[in-house]
């Protein structure tokens, strides 16, 4: 299995990207957002990458908490 990482996921291309790779059987190890914690907590619950990585510091608390 092929393994991406999406930078951006949580925007208008990541989620598309990540669309794309769902319908294409690719994983996903890497996920990295500036913000939009909730969605970025959804994409972690759906995807498990191995590795997440994200900008702004409230929103790194709001999904460790998660």
């Amino acid at each position: 299995m092929r393994k991406i990482a999406i930078l951006g996921s949580t925007g208008s291309i990541g989620t598309q990207a990540l669309d794309v790779c769902e319908n294409l059987g690719f994983g996903i190890s890497v996920l990295t957002a500036r913000r939009s914690g909730k969605l970025l907590e959804q994409q972690v619950r759906k995807f498990r990458p191995k590795v997440v990585a994200v900008i702004e510091p409230d929103c790194y608390r709001e999904l460790k908490l998660a």
